[in-house]
């Protein structure tokens, strides 16, 4: 065959000299100190060197110094010694490096010392030294003793007896070890199951004496024994010693040895002395602390047998005796070696070079050794509860399970290759489960220890039993599996497995690996699942499939990989280090430890070809250690790696990177196992490796395929005709690539075998070549990702109260009662409404223990292919507030991002959107009881789905900002048709959806323009440690000039802030580069620095200069800012607070914001100069005790002429009237600006319709930032129509168009009104933003025919905030409808009011404050025949007679032809808070309200005060009409002359809500509900109603309507509506009624008022008996009308069911009458018990029929109701004698109806289309039968049956006519 890899010699196999002579044996020798000597000539490329001599010991027993900085050691802790496959026993050196003073605990290559031949060893673990084992080694010593003792004491001298040696005196093959000693002795080790079997040759003449260390085992010892038999010689002994890593308990263990030599001399020692002739002695701690020795006659060639048990020394001796009786050293030798041809045959590979096939063999004889055998030959073992047990007949019970490590191949191989010793280690494993109480990780002998991630003997197991491995308790041990890590865990032995099997994840600031622990429990879950799936347990498949797709919620969807994450959200921690977070590697390693769902986690770091380039990245070196950017092969972690290319579509680079491995990471040398071998793990990875099959998915036995590395394979499972036949030909270095691929002659691409294959075995022929082709690259060929559990709920939060560990919220175990939330009426399976909203959510119906959420990550949940109106989620946040954006799909394929965000479910303040839907009384604890905290469950604003298309799922988000989002139900907002409308008033049009915009032109710009003179990697000197730079200068901004020497400033780039100290999220997307010192102390605890300090420079060419016509910056800040460039400030953020500083720049500013938040500033040309420039920056924070502090100027860059200009802020306000709409807009230099306008209709393609436009100029003025405000008014707009408009010109480009909408110009009209958006009041400017863009999309939903927007003013929260500008004219709504601006106390301190809003008609006199440079200005205009005055009351003077005389002015020239007059300004004068008793707003009261009063002024809309208040009909100040009805919502208030309704508005935003204050005398509805609401008010000429809505779930907590004594048209309306009532009176016992149905209401002015009639009294249908209802209904100006009706409720008879018409029955029969007879009332009431038989109208008082004489009688049964009504039936019984003939129907008998009524009116059958009945109820036709309640036809059909049956039934047919 070619050759796989170069015929080199194989280096290393050094000791194999003295036994055979090969071209790999002549190598020379390693040095002592490790390194490899030159090697020796070539061997053929080709070898036929046998498994068994294939195999080298020495491989991995070297230490690789050089290489050793990785994590773990290059050190497969491998040893030579005698062993058999799974044995008991390990008969082995362990070495002593006296030149390094030290000691492996194992067998190191570059020691010179050996430290005795001990019994015991675990191959290949960690932990070094501490490796377990080694239990009682044996010296051979040649010294004399001295009077009869030894020289020393070895408990304190045991160095005196190590054994120099060389390498070149050693032979090692399996089952086999010698070496020859310096001193002059040779030994052999071979060994049985049980038994080491040794032979020491001691040189003639030599004293010949063994030591016995019974305390001489490598970790701590507690207790030691030994005895010597002066009779027999025989030596015994007894350990007690630490598991390995001497971390975990103890075990015992037993030795009993006898010699085929006399014993001459013997003698012990202990700690104190050494005692000749000695024949017991103990120790309890001190290692070497008690042995034995004895001694034969010089020059002895001496045999030891030594049993081993761990149940007694008794048990030991007769294991020897039991497996070696008769038997000489050579013939267990040639046992020995015979059970290792038999295993290593197992695996038949034909070819390769001596290369090849040693590293093979030798893995696969590494890969044997382990589990091992632990009961007695005998069948007794001491189980892991200490009790001695017994094994079942013919099986053996295994100990030594490295679970992390063997269930990613080693216990697979061994299924596959001996299918019974897997079955007995599943069973052994269920067993120590029973034992100890427990799933330990890592069982070592009979004692537990959890260690490594994981509980990964579940894999083992379902991984066995998927191979076929199923001779053991399936059930049992599913059974198991399920009990122990089912909720609330306690039965199991993962780390926080209550937190995990509760919240789907461990938290990260546990540490301890926690993220591996997250995957790694994972995959045991998914390895449950498929056990549960194979045993057809849905149940528990679908518990742990569901959690297998937890490693969801280690999946940072931000970063695309795994992530530690804690309450709080992800931590983002470093993925190059081994770190708190995984084990023994890197997170980038443990990044596709996904087996089971690598479809799942491929699509979620970004695809295919992203996946891709991340594993290349990652491979690119197959050895770089726990701290590294690349893969860790020679660690477990790293294991799956090169297969998940399979899953890429390119099984080729697996095989690449599987032929890297073994070139580099497994060679010949002592030091060619690159990490520990792990009890072979690291061995049969290399195995399957080279066979080119992989059970790669763990838990299952689907076989990866990637490419044979030799020709030929055969595998022969033991004990099972099971047989894999793998062909390859040609397989090697030059065609290593699978080409082809045939299974048992049937080609495929797909590059993976079922576990079908596995199980039953079958032949793989291979195509190779030396070139990739396309075999496995298609999409289809990859394998199986198990994805059943990933769209699940995963989150358990609700619990019964007293549950212990049953849920959890947070990480600590709190969650919600599920009492509390039934007391709040919310149960699982009912509904949730939200409000008025037409959502309702469904409480998940769930049992103690199962998930009843989703933590979010992604799952799809699907909504059943359904037309929808809107959507909103259930849930809340812990530690939120936390956000995210769902995906609705829609059936045609199309997509919708919904933004998601829950408020903490303890809320300080809300997110926007969020409703509280339910508000509980506790949380529940973890350890079963509650704490005081009132959490609430949240509903998102009901976010607008399209309506024409249809629903099919949403995917709940993937990535979420902050905290862990918790969502209980999804829900659908049905599409409803619209309520047919007043038929007296035309509907009002409504606002169609706006089209794509059309894109800017953007025209060719000068070069200099854009040029970007800072950006995020600039770099700037900082000063933060609580120092002024200002300090001893002339000015406090003097620092900010150029030449201030800041050289001993630190420098630093990219953002810089601190998250309590040190760098963290600070939201927002905010992460700082660079750490400022947070604290003055320095730490992360104590004041925060007041203020930091920041400059930076820039160079502007002397040539650029002339060109500049500005700079633009942008900067993000927390939490108080200013910009100055050469000293000149250009640029001040929330900075208010700074100026009030009382000296010097160190002080706190700013608000208290949650996350940083962005700005722009202008830096006029003036400012510059030619070469170098300054830029100083400040940063406040905002109290001693703010969590976070961060500067980042993202951008500066020129503003050039000649150059396209840049559009924001773009705002349209009402017109003078609705044919105007006034337009303003800003833009970063000044232009001739102007406005495009033309109809939508227009437009003919993706160009705006300049053909079509009118232009309009626009005006421009400089703003405060240095950018220009521009104005235009576009007039002439026609009615009910949508107009693209977009602002520029031809020189500076044409910003992308908007839409705007007027609507209908008639005189009913409908708009919007709210109050204080105050965008950033909440302190968060970002949430603030965010709210009232979702306000105004609900309300744009929910009110379509509005035409106007109308604001009372606090549009924003600071008067300079231009980030709180754009973020109101942000939504599109805001472009759409004209806007109402009002001046409010928070707007009024600047010009920025002035320039964003272009108001019509403003006065030029009235309204403006005495302080210069304010916001000012009443302005008026009119909309549909409504004349709006709009006051600017910050202007405010004692008795307001300024904007008293605008306000006359207005209303004598214009209020003439106006249906209404509305009154519009800021600070309400009759509110229901504090507002309302301050001095300046007593005093607007008293002057205002009488003049509204005496102008005629209809209404006035307010703000201020943040609470919704109506007043009561005010006549000046004076509150008239009938109070009690003004009270209620629904009012109708007719106002009189002089009489004005006052309605202040709440926050539209939330962004601050004020206090209910209850001296508040003039408000009729005063309502607090911390919502954002809205008022919806509808104008007609004769009225107009205001309804007040709370935005999110559409609840109307008020609407009052305002009409005008005498209606419309002057004259009084004093005529009553009419109410119309049906005639029918009469309703039956037990149907419903609906008083309403029928009833009208109409009215001469009003005209139909049905909807407005209230009804008083309730019929209860289910008594007999009148009821009087009384029907009352008012028209607009009072006129109210009653009216009464009496319904009467007419009694129904019982019915009566089983009453048959008819019986015929044999003289002498028993006939219980009562059987199968029963009877209900009219209200579907049980009456059976009352029901009363006569015969022939004589009672049966006893039930007795007499049947004893032939004849017709008659049966008679009644019952009567609770209210006397009495229901009859009877049975016609006909008692024949025996020989007479059954009657048959007449012919001429009627066949009734069907009906089956009886005189109570009982159910009967619907009838056929010839009257036969059926069983469903529903009325027939035809005659009735009286009485019986049964139809001829169907007795007739029935007797049919019965004739049939040998029965015959005498009918009889009684009727009644009428």
């Amino acid at each position: 065959m070619p050759a796989r890899r170069p015929a080199s010699p194989v280096p290393g196999r050094t000791g194999r000299h003295r036994r055979r002579s090969t071209a790999a044996l002549a190598a020379l020798a390693v040095a002592v100190s490790g390194l490899v000597a030159a090697p020796a000539a070539h061997a053929e490329d080709t070898s036929t060197i046998s498994p068994f001599d294939a195999v080298d010991p020495y491989i991995g027993t070297g230490y690789d110094r050089e290489n050793n900085a990785r994590g773990n050691d290059h050190y497969g802790n491998t040893f030579p010694g005698a062993t058999v496959p799974f044995g008991m026993v390990q008969s082995s050196p362990t070495t002593y490096n006296s030149v390094l003073d030290e000691q492996f605990g194992g067998y190191e290559h570059s020691a010179d010392q050996l430290r005795g031949f001990g019994m015991t060893r675990l191959s290949g673990t960690g932990c070094r030294p501490r490796y377990s084992g080694n239990d009682f080694p044996v010296l051979p010593v040649t010294q004399r003793l001295v009077d009869g003792a030894l020289p020393s004491n070895p408990s304190t001298s045991v160095r005196d007896y190590f054994l120099d040696f060389s390498h070149d005196d050693e032979v090692a093959e399996p089952g086999y070890y010698s070496v020859a000693l310096d001193s002059g002795v040779d030994v052999e080790l071979t060994s049985t199951t049980r038994t080491a079997v040794s032979r020491y040759s001691f040189d003639d003449g030599t004293p010949a004496t063994l030591v016995f260390d019974a305390a001489g085992s490598n970790n701590d010892v507690s207790a030691s024994r030994i005895d010597v038999d002066p009779a027999t010689g025989r030596v015994t002994g007894t350990v007690t010693s630490k598991i390995v890593c001497a971390s975990g308990p103890e075990y015992t263990a037993h030795f009993s040895a006898t010699f085929d030599q006399p014993v001459e001399s013997y003698g012990t020692w202990d700690g104190d002395s050494v005692d000749a002739d000695g024949t017991s002695a103990s120790a309890t701690t001190q290692k070497h602390g008690s042995g034995a020795w004895v001694t034969f006659a010089d020059g002895a060639d001496v045999t030891v047998t030594a049993g081993l048990s761990y149940v007694s020394v008794d048990g030991a001796q007769a294991n020897a005796e039991a497996e070696t009786t008769g038997a000489t050293f050579d013939d267990v030798r040639a046992t020995a070696r015979a059970s290792w041809e038999q295993a290593l045959g197992t695996v038949a590979a034909d070819g390769g070079t001596e290369r090849d096939r040693v590293t093979f063999y030798t893995a696969l004889y590494h890969a044997l050794g382990h589990p091992n055998v632990f009961q007695d030959a005998d069948g007794r073992y001491t189980g892991y509860d200490g009790e001695v047990r017994t094994v079942r007949d013919g099986h053996d019970f295994y100990v030594n399970l490295s679970g992390w490590d063997t269930y990613r191949g080693q216990s697979q191989l061994v299924a596959l290759l001996y299918p019974d010793v897997a079955s007995d280690i599943n069973q052994s494993i269920l067993d120590m489960v029973d034992q100890s109480g427990g799933w330990s990780s890592w069982p070592s002998l009979n004692r537990i220890q959890t260690k490594m991630s994981g509980d990964s003997l579940q894999i083992i197991l379902a991984a066995a039993d998927a191979f076929g491995a199923t001779d053991y308790d399936r059930e049992g041990a599913l059974r198991s599996m399920v009990e122990t890590q089912s909720l609330p865990a306690t039965g199991s032995l993962r780390s926080d497995a209550f937190q995990y099997s509760a919240l789907g994840f461990v938290d990260g600031d546990k540490r301890a690996a926690a993220v591996t622990r997250n995957l790694e429990y994972a995959a045991d879950d998914f390895a449950i699942a498929q056990l549960a799936g194979r045993l057809g347990d849905t149940g528990a498949y679908d518990l742990f499939s569901q959690r297998s797709q937890s490693w969801l919620n280690s999946f940072n969807f931000t970063t695309k990989h795994i992530d530690a994450r804690n309450r709080n959200g992800f931590m983002n921690v470093p993925l190059n280090r081994q770190g708190d977070h995984f084990e023994q590697s890197t997170g980038k390693q443990y990044g596709f430890n996904v087996s089971h769902n690598m479809a799942g986690l491929i699509e979620a770091r970004g695809g295919v070809e992203k996946a891709t380039a991340d594993l290349d990245a990652l491979l690119a070196d197959l050895d770089g250690g726990a701290f590294s950017e690349t893969a860790y092969l020679a660690n477990q972690p790293s294991f799956g790696l090169p297969w998940v290319y399979n899953w890429l579509q390119a099984p080729h680079r697996t095989t690449d990177t599987l032929y890297r491995a073994a070139d580099e990471l497994f060679t010949t040398a002592p030091t060619g196992l690159a990490g520990n071998d792990d009890l072979g793990s690291m061995s049969a990875w290399y195995v399957w490796a080279n066979l080119g099959i992989m059970p790669g998915i763990w838990g299952t036995a689907d076989l990866l395929v990637s490419a044979p590395m030799f020709e030929h394979v055969t595998i022969s499972s033991v004990g099972s005709d099971r047989v894999i036949q793998i062909d390859a030909p040609g397989a090697g270095d030059t065609a290593r690539y699978t080409t082809g691929l045939s299974v048992d002659g049937t080609p495929q691409t797909a590059s993976w075998l079922p576990g079908s294959f596995a199980q039953g075995g079958g032949t793989l022929s291979f195509t190779m070549a030396s070139t990739p082709g396309t075999w496995g690259t298609a999409p289809g060929d990859v394998p199986p990702s198990y994805q059943d559990g990933t769209h699940a709920r995963n989150g358990h939060g609700v619990t019964d109260d007293g549950a212990v560990n049953m849920g959890s919220l947070d990480v600590g175990g709190v969650t919600l009662s599920r009492q509390d939330l039934e007391a709040a009426g919310v149960t699982g399976g009912g509904e949730v409404p939200l409000g008025k909203t037409g959502v309702t959510f469904m409480w998940p119906d769930t049992e103690p223990g199962e998930a009843d959420h989703w933590i979010p990550n992604g799952q799809v949940v699907d909504l059943g292919d359904e037309a929808a109106s809107g959507i909103s989620f259930l849930g809340l946040a812990t530690n939120g507030p936390s956000r995210g954006t769902a995906v609705v799909s829609y059936t045609d394929g199309s997509t919708q991002d919904v933004d998601v965000r829950f408020s903490d479910w303890v809320p300080g303040s809300l997110e926007p959107g969020n409703v509280r839907l339910v508000e509980l009384t506790k949380r529940n604890t973890a350890s079963g009881g509650s704490d005081a905290a009132k959490p609430v469950v949240f509903a998102t604003a009901v976010v607008p789905l399209d309506p024409d298309k249809q629903v099919t799922s949403v995917r709940l988000p993937r990535a979420t900002t902050k905290g862990i989002m918790h969502i209980f139900d999804v829900a659908l907002r049905p599409v409803v048709d619209a309520e047919p409308g007043d038929p007296d008033q035309p509907a009002l049009p409504t606002r169609p959806a706006p089209q794509e915009p059309t894109a800017p032109e953007v025209p060719a710009s000068n070069p200099v323009d854009g040029a970007v003179l800072l950006d995020g990697t600039s770099t700037w000197s900082y000063l933060d440690d609580g120092t002024d730079p200002a300090e001893g200068l002339a000015e406090r901004t003097a620092w900010t000039l150029p030449g201030v020497d800041v050289s001993a400033w630190k420098t630093g780039t990219g953002g810089f802030g601190a998250k309590n100290g040190v760098l963290g999220d600070l939201g927002g997307g905010f992460t700082p580069t660079t750490l400022l010192q947070q604290k003055k102390d320095g730490g992360t605890s104590g004041d925060n620095i007041e203020t930091y300090f920041f400059r930076t420079t820039f160079t502007v060419a002397e040539g650029d200069l002339a060109q500049i016509s500005q700079l633009t910056g942008s900067i993000a800040y927390d939490d108080a800012a200013r910009v100055y460039v050469n000293g000149i400030l250009v640029g001040g953020f929330a900075d208010e607070r700074i100026d009030e500083i009382p000296s010097g720049n160190l002080g706190y500013a700013g608000g208290n914001g949650s996350a940083p938040i962005t700005g722009g500033f202008t830096v006029p040309a003036d400012v510059l100069v030619a070469g170098e420039n300054v830029v100083a920056v400040q940063v406040h924070n905002t109290n001693a005790g703010s969590s976070d502090v961060y500067l980042e100027v993202p951008s500066l860059t020129v503003v050039a002429a000649a150059s396209a200009a840049t559009y924001s802020d773009v705002s349209l306000h009402v017109g003078a009237d609705e044919t105007q709409r006034n337009l303003a807009f800003y833009t970063d230099r000044e232009i001739t600006g102007q406005v495009q306008v033309a109809p939508v209709s227009a437009r003919t393609g993706d160009a705006f319709p300049v053909e079509a436009a009118t232009v309009v100029d626009a005006t421009s003025e400089p703003t405060q930032d240095g950018r220009y405000s521009n104005k235009a008014v576009m007039a002439g707009l026609a009615e009910n129509t949508s107009y693209l408009y977009r602002v520029g010109s031809d020189a500076s480009g044409w910003s992308r168009s908007y839409e705007l909408w007027t609507g209908t110009f008639d005189e009913t009209h409908s708009f919007v009104f709210t109050g204080d958006p105050q965008i950033g009041a909440s302190g968060n400017q970002q949430r603030d933003r965010e709210s009232w863009a979702a306000v105004t999309e609900q309300v744009a939903a929910l009110e379509p025919d509005a035409s106007m927007w109308l604001n009372a003013g606090d549009q924003v929260e600071r008067h300079r905030d231009e980030f709180e500008y754009e973020s109101l004219f942000a939504p599109a709504i805001m472009q759409q409808l004209p806007f109402v601006s009002t001046i409010g106390n928070h707007d009024n301190q600047g010009q920025a009011y002035m320039t964003h809003f272009n108001r019509p008609n403003v006065s030029e006199v009235h309204g403006y404050e005495s302080t210069p440079d304010r916001a000012g200005g009443d302005y008026w205009f009119e909309y549909n025949g409504v004349l709006y005055l709009n006051i600017n009351s910050n202007a405010h003077e004692l008795g307001d007679e300024d904007h008293i005389e605008f306000m006359r002015e207005v209303i004598e020239e214009h209020g003439g032809d106006a249906s209404w007059v509305v009154a519009v300004w800021h600070h309400s004068i009759y509110s229901a808070a504090f507002h309302s008793l301050e001095q300046d707003v007593v005093e607007r009261r008293a002057a205002l309200a009488p003049a509204m009063s005496e102008l005629g002024v209809d209404l006035v809309l307010s703000g201020h005060d943040h609470i919704y208040t109506r007043s009561y009909l005010m006549d000046g100040t004076t509150a008239v009409g009938d109070k009690a009805a003004q009270e209620e919502s629904g009012a109708v208030l007719t106002a009189e002359e002089g009489q004005v309704l006052y309605v202040t508005g709440n926050s539209s935003s939330g962004s601050k809500y004020y206090a209910l204050d209850d001296r508040s005398p003039d408000a009729a509805i005063k309502i607090q509900a911390r919502q954002p609401q809205y008022t919806d008010v509808d104008v007609s000429p004769t009225a107009i109603t205001l309804t007040t809505t709370q935005v999110f779930d559409g609840t109307v907590i008020d609407q009052v309507t305002l009409t005008r004594a005498g209606g419309g048209d002057g004259g009084a309306d004093t005529t009553a509506p009419e109410i119309g009532v049906p005639d029918e009176d009469e309703v039956p016992q037990g149907q419903p009624f609906d008083p309403l149905a029928g009833v009208t209401a109409t009215d001469d002015v009003d005209g139909d008022l049905t909807a407005s009639v209230t009804v008083e009294g309730t019929v209860d249908t289910t008594t007999p008996g009148d009821t009087v209802l009384t029907y009352a209904v008012s028209d607009a100006a009072g006129n109210r009308t009653t009216v009464e009706r009496t319904v009467t409720v007419v009694a129904v008879a019982p019915t009566f069911g089983g009453v048959q018409p008819s019986r015929n029955v044999v003289v002498g029969t028993v006939v219980d009458p009562l059987v199968g007879v029963t009877a209900l009332d009219a209200n579907g009431v049980d009456l059976t018990d009352r029901i009363t038989v006569s015969l022939d109208g004589a009672n049966l008082a006893d039930g007795a029929v007499d049947t004893g004489t032939p004849g017709v009688r008659t049966l008679t049964y009644e019952v009567t109701d609770d209210h006397g009504t009495v229901g009859t039936a009877e049975t016609v019984l006909t008692v024949r004698a025996e020989d007479d003939p059954e009657p048959v129907p007449s012919e001429s008998q009627d066949p009734g109806d069907g009906s089956g009524q009886g005189t109570g009116g009982g159910a009967g059958g619907t009838a056929g289309p010839d009257g036969a009945g059926a069983a469903d109820g529903a009325p027939g036709r035809g005659g009735f039968l009286a009485v019986t309640g049964a139809t001829i036809w169907g007795t007739v059909l029935l007797s049919l049956l019965l004739v049939g049956a040998g029965t015959v039934l005498v009918i009889r047919r009684r009727s009644t006519d009428g």
